[in-house]
């Protein structure tokens, strides 16, 4: 049980796609326990930057649009590149993994599903 993605291996058991996505969120400068889908009520729509299609998304039966699947590839790409050297590997590791399937959905112009 937990995270599945419908392109590519990548696999989280739901605490550590939670804690990713809080981890990214962190990255953009966001407190996701503020957040609607995290415990908080403060709306995603607030937040202007492509990784938010990521971060909003339900871990249970959530899904990215073909279209945005690029978006969100080259934003989380450049989220990995921006972050320190000595930050996580784990978290980019698994961040390059989100990626690959992300570009895959993209490449097939199909509908990227999560959970």
């Amino acid at each position: 049980m937990g995270v599945d993605f419908s392109h590519g291996d990548l696999h989280f058991s739901y605490v550590n796609f939670n804690r990713f996505r809080r981890k990214l969120a962190l990255e953009i400068g966001v407190d996701a326990g503020e957040m609607e889908g995290f415990g908080g009520s403060k709306s995603w729509e607030s937040i202007d930057d492509p990784i938010v299609t990521l971060l909003a998304a339900c871990d249970s039966n959530g899904e990215i649009a073909a279209h945005d699947c690029p978006f969100v590839s080259k934003r989380l790409l450049e989220i990995v590149a921006e972050s320190p050297e000595d930050d996580a590997l784990y978290w980019k590791e698994r961040a390059m993994q989100l990626v690959e399937a992300l570009q895959i959905a993209a490449e097939r112009e199909e509908k990227f599903h999560i959970g």
